[in-house]
């Protein structure tokens, strides 16, 4: 599994000001992806007394999402410096605040991070790590590592009566080299629409919605939604204009016999 890591490093010229370590709450948002080919992480902060300084690092799957920018809010006169990989293919970001003196001191988010999806997957995580707020880039306060959980809403529509196995399904989307098929164990939310067996092989049995599960170890690896609906044929619709066309051919035929035979008695009489 290839990685990035991207180095965030935000300096600000500002007042001194002392920081309560125990007050301040760092957070990070899970995402949860439906149609989306672009998504945000933000790291939001609570009891902010005002900070000068913001240090971290991102480490994210390269083969799963692709970086594509970050904004410090509140830093309205920010200089930003571009994104270079270096040659231990780790991508640094870096911020210079050059005016506007003041603090950054309200509370919500103050980073956010954008990311493209590049690959098929279920999950995968964010996580910022050698995270640091101070007054200056000289005596910051450290804090634990802070993850966040992309996760895509799988959804397919399937008819009824039919059946899936799951295993290429998993196979495309997990690619963990740490989980093994045969260790899932799968289930259904509604057994009534559709059934799974230990191997993760499904049969879709009524119309409805369920979500077939599957878990190792009480962890979700995997969940994907299906909608059931009747199979519908759509050649029964043409039916009735295929018995018109024949009762127009068969009436035109008589027609046209009707005439023959008219013609045929004229030419005789004649």
């Amino acid at each position: 599994m290839k990685k990035v890591l991207l180095s965030i490093i935000i300096f600000m010229v500002l007042p001194v000001i002392v920081l309560a370590e125990d007050k301040i709450e760092l957070s990070l948002n899970n995402v949860d992806v439906t149609n989306e080919k672009e998504i945000e992480v933000n790291l939001s902060i609570k009891n902010n007394p005002g900070f000068g300084y913001l240090g971290l690092e991102v480490e994210f799957d390269q083969e799963k999402l692709e970086y594509v920018s970050s904004e410090i809010i509140g830093m309205k006169n920010s200089l930003m410096k571009g994104a270079d990989i270096n040659k231990n293919g780790n991508l640094s970001v870096y911020a210079l605040q050059i005016s506007d003196k003041k603090l950054i001191n309200d509370n919500g988010k103050i980073l956010t991070i954008k990311f493209k999806l590049k690959d098929d997957f279920y999950t995968t995580l964010i996580n910022l790590t050698n995270v640091s707020i101070g007054k200056d880039e000289n005596n910051p306060f450290e804090y634990d590592i802070k993850s966040s959980e992309v996760t895509k809403q799988l959804k397919e529509n399937i008819s009824k009566n039919s059946s899936k196995s799951l295993e290429k399904v998993v196979e495309k989307y997990i690619k963990e080299e740490d989980i093994s098929y045969d260790d899932i164990e799968w289930s259904s939310s509604n057994d009534k629409v559709a059934k799974v067996d230990k191997d993760g092989n499904i049969k879709f049995n009524n119309n409805g919605k369920t979500t077939i599960t599957g878990k190792i170890d009480d962890k979700v690896v995997f969940e994907k939604t299906y909608t059931v609906k009747n199979n519908f044929n759509y050649f029964i619709l043409l039916i009735p204009l295929i018995i018109i066309l024949i009762i127009f051919i068969i009436i035109h035929i008589v027609k046209n016999k009707k005439v023959s035979n008219k013609d045929k008695k004229t030419m005789k009489n004649k």
